[in-house]
């Protein structure tokens, strides 16, 4: 008996959700084509909004009018909606992430000539590679397994020990003269191709000594090409995105290699059985590869100090009391990527090292609170830190240094670090050689 008029309840609160449904639907069709829109705000006072049409209804904050951008470009609204873009494609693979606001604007023409260089290195290392199977007995029906096998290991084994012994005598000097070293391994590399290329054409006795000498030369190659290639990615780093940065870079390698492979298919059955197109090949290759370096080297403007640069701007600052911009000076230092002079700066040297400087002169110099020691004669000089010292006040006490050595007396620390941001050096970071010594008062 109880359980009758709770039914009837439920029956009429099902006829009030369907009538209230069927007076939505009406209005929705009234409305239909015609969109209403109301305005509410939300407990923060951002205004929320409601739109129908139609039969659809809306949700969400109402924005305020603004140009919205995309790479520093104003978004164009009918290309954002497009499905397919190869150019966009391209350039989200192949160049990094906002790009080119998130780079330096040296890094298009630096990849352009890296690029061409690296096509043309490519393609010399697969007329090396052809040889040196030749010289190792591919194709020689005396040669055996056990033989060229063993010529492997030992050509791999004096490489491996190469590569440490390089590693652990010039690490250090790598990043600090990035644009020489740069070159000197390339033009290694291509000397290395020339000696894989004699292996396959002088007789077999001489194959393992001349292909050990070879991956030796490489595995230098190796080291050094890689750690000035990470002193130029850094460089172009513009927002802290080294990685993204770097694996484009792999990713423009790799796809060189695939071109490189490709071509190779082609032109390796037309030339193999012919020397003389070999040599030819290889000679024009080679002369490529090396103009692609060097331009490659010349187009980068390096904002920081190493040692060439900072000797280059006090010299000019001496003379003309005006400071290069980084553009001028990294021509500058161009024009003496193969003048070759003896080590005559120290930077983080000994005090023992201090005192040995012939017809020397010390001094103790301070600036902002922290201080250096340098001394110095005609041709060289040296100096130590306090173990406190900020990068900014060790680069002043470098230029302090040169100035010295030049006979400049004049020098406001201050003003002449204003003067060095003005046009466009960082002060940040450095590229100096420095040895480990310092001093605390």
């Amino acid at each position: 008996m109880q359980g009758k008029p709770r039914q009837g309840k439920a029956r009429q609160g099902k006829a009030r959700q369907g009538e209230a449904r069927q007076n939505k639907t009406r209005q929705v069709k009234a409305n239909k084509g015609k969109p209403t829109q109301c305005t509410r705000y939300d407990k923060a006072g951002l205004s929320m909004a409601w739109q129908s049409r139609k039969d659809t209804v809306r949700y969400g904050k109402i924005l305020p009018e603004v140009t919205e951008y995309y790479n520093g470009k104003p978004v164009n609204k009918a290309k954002q909606n497009q499905k397919f873009s190869p150019k966009r494609l391209f350039k989200e693979i192949f160049l990094p992430s906002g790009y080119p606001h998130s780079v330096t604007t040296d890094y298009l023409a630096y990849q352009f000539w890296d690029t061409v260089q690296a096509l043309a290195s490519s393609l010399t290392g697969v007329l090396s590679t052809a040889a040196i199977l030749k010289g190792a007995g591919v194709g020689n029906q005396e040669a055996t397994v056990l033989s060229a096998a063993l010529s492997w290991i030992l050509k791999d084994g004096v490489g491996m020990i190469g590569r440490i012994i390089f590693a652990w005598c010039y690490g250090t000097c790598l990043d600090s003269d990035s644009k020489r070293w740069r070159l000197m391994a390339d033009l290694l590399n291509d000397v290395s191709f020339f000696v894989d290329l004699l292996a396959g054409f002088l007789p077999q006795s001489y194959f393992v000594f001349i292909v050990c000498m070879s991956t030796l030369m490489r595995t230098i190659v190796g080291v050094s090409g890689g750690a000035t290639r990470m002193a130029i990615i850094r460089h172009q780093a513009r927002r802290e995105n080294l990685a993204d940065v770097a694996a484009k870079d792999g990713s423009q390698e790799t796809l060189v290699g695939l071109i490189s492979l490709a071509l190779s298919i082609i032109t390796l059955p037309l030339v193999e059985s012919n020397k003389h197109l070999v040599w030819i090949l290889f000679t024009i290759l080679t002369a490529i590869h090396l103009t692609a370096n060097y331009k490659a080297v010349t187009v980068l403007e390096f904002d920081v100090f190493n040692e060439n640069r900072l000797k280059i701007v006090a010299k000019e600052f001496t003379k003309s009391g005006r400071i290069l911009r980084k553009k001028e000076a990294n021509s500058r230092e161009n024009q003496q990527l193969f003048c070759f002079e003896s080590k005559n700066r120290y930077y983080g040297c000994s005090l023992k090292k201090i005192e040995e400087f012939e017809s020397k002169k010390t001094v103790k110099y301070a600036v902002g609170g922290c201080n250096a020691i340098i001394a110095y004669n005609e041709k060289e000089g040296g100096a130590i830190f306090n173990k406190d010292i900020t990068v900014k006040e060790l680069l002043l006490a470098a230029f302090r240094l040169e100035f010295e050595i030049l006979g400049s007396t004049k020098f406001d620390a201050t003003e002449f670090a204003e003067k060095l941001k003005r046009n466009g050096w960082s002060l940040d970071s450095h590229l100096l050689l420095m040895d480990e010594y310092s001093f605390e008062d």
